[in-house]
């Protein structure tokens, strides 16, 4: 079914006329005409306004099943995964004092706190680089 259909039947579903469900959303009844009958597509913006006005979710209305949520490692292994995938790979036990970077040119002895500068720098840098992109994205919900 499109997205109109499933307007259609959640707003049917939650016993509204359309002339109500255009009062809620603040359109023309014949704008809500257009979305059902698939003549016009509101965009995710309306469409997350449509879904909360029917108590429904926005992937009910597009049509699609909701993605599973991945259960993943904490975060503090994160960054030595990435580190693995560079080439790189760190040893020791920090509880203990020893840490070791391996590297194609040898191994090379360094600190918790080395470890710790570099998580800090990195978590600085991806969040940066995460407003940079929000900020010049399209809001698409709330």
């Amino acid at each position: 079914m499109e997205i109109g259909g499933n307007i259609k039947k959640f707003r049917i579903n939650k016993g509204l006329t359309q002339k109500e469900l255009a009062n809620k959303l603040g359109v023309t009844v014949t704008t809500i005409q257009n979305y059902e009958n698939n003549r016009r597509k509101p965009d995710f913006t309306v469409l997350d306004n449509i879904a909360e006005i029917l108590g429904c979710k926005l992937f009910d209305l597009l049509g699609v099943v909701e993605p599973e949520l991945v259960t993943v490692e904490p975060a503090e292994h994160f960054l030595e995964q990435y580190i693995l995938t560079l080439g790189y790979d760190i040893t020791g036990d920090p509880a203990e004092g020893y840490l070791a970077i391996k590297t194609s040119s040898g191994t090379y002895e360094i600190t918790g706190s080395d470890l710790q500068e570099l998580r800090s720098s990195t978590k600085s840098f991806v969040e940066f680089k995460l407003h940079e992109i929000i900020n010049r994205s399209r809001k698409i919900g709330k």
